[in-house]
């Protein structure tokens, strides 16, 4: 990774940044100071997020076909056990970190992907609620919104105007920029596990945290128009009502919803409809 590149994607933030500071007609009613124990329990859900998601990309058939992506996955691993026994004393020998310390051997036995990723979006799912951490926006996303913030923000100087992993700064960054269009991942992608990636970051990687450049529901809107990028997204009014909440949206990815939909008996192209709800929330209210 060339130093030239990196200080230009925090150059663009902090440009971001200071530009919105100047800005005087900008309300930010849910900023608020966010405490060590709140980072550290979004940073503990974004790592789950991280292992479920990209363990693909380090795992095939039980052999690893990329060491920076294993070793990043397995550091995760360890990482997680010691923020959450750090923070829960007194519960080293819970449920949960019988279950983390699971994940852990899955991952070092090179385990298959839908072992893994299920269970990090089950571990996601208790420790979001365990530990009381928003996983959905308070105000339905505004897409037009996230569109303009995603490129007056400084994203396309990696990802590209129009998300293909692609602006002009991607070819020296390592890893790649992700790309917002490729089907299968953005398929498995929800944008709760944006959301995290935008306020935090991601260690080991380029992407640097965006917290103090938007506010929460900014973020909320950037990730909800980031799941609507996708190639093949197709968006149809649904033929009746999908039962669904805007919590569903935010927590859940296509695959999961349409699985969950099959189950329920629902017809129609439900691919289409979970599109069309993606690109307008609002018909939720």
């Amino acid at each position: 990774m060339k130093r030239t590149a990196v200080s230009v994607v925090f150059l663009a933030v902090a440009f971001v940044i200071a530009a919105r500071l100047l800005r005087n007609d900008v309300e930010r009613p849910q900023d608020v100071v966010v405490s060590r124990a709140a980072r550290d329990h979004r940073k503990l859900i974004l790592m789950l997020q991280y292992i479920g998601r990209d363990y693909r990309d380090a795992v095939e058939d039980g052999s690893i076909i990329n060491p920076f992506e294993y070793r990043e996955i397995s550091t995760f691993c360890d990482e997680v056990i010691e923020i959450y026994t750090g923070f829960q004393q007194g519960l080293e020998k819970s449920e949960t970190v019988f279950e983390l310390q699971q994940l852990r051997q899955m991952v070092y036995e090179k385990s298959d992907l839908y072992s893994i990723s299920d269970l990090s979006k089950t571990l996601v799912n208790e420790l979001s609620a365990e530990l009381a951490t928003d996983s959905s926006p308070l105000t339905t996303p505004d897409l037009a919104s996230g569109k303009r913030s995603y490129q007056a923000g400084g994203c396309p100087v990696c990802h590209g105007l129009m998300g293909d992993g692609d602006g002009w700064a991607a070819g020296w960054l390592e890893p790649a920029p992700g790309s917002f269009r490729e089907e299968g991942r953005m398929r498995d992608a929800t944008p709760y596990y944006f959301f995290n990636v935008i306020e935090l970051g991601v260690t080991g990687t380029s992407m640097p945290s965006f917290e103090e450049a938007f506010s929460s529901q900014e973020v909320w809107d950037i990730a909800f128009y980031l799941m609507t990028l996708r190639d093949g997204f197709n968006p149809q009014p649904p033929g009746g009502s999908l039962d669904l909440t805007l919590t569903d949206l935010a927590t859940k990815s296509d695959l999961d919803l349409m699985e969950e939909m099959a189950d329920r008996g629902q017809q129609g192209d439900l691919s289409a409809a979970i599109d069309f709800l993606r690109g307008r929330p609002e018909v939720l209210e």
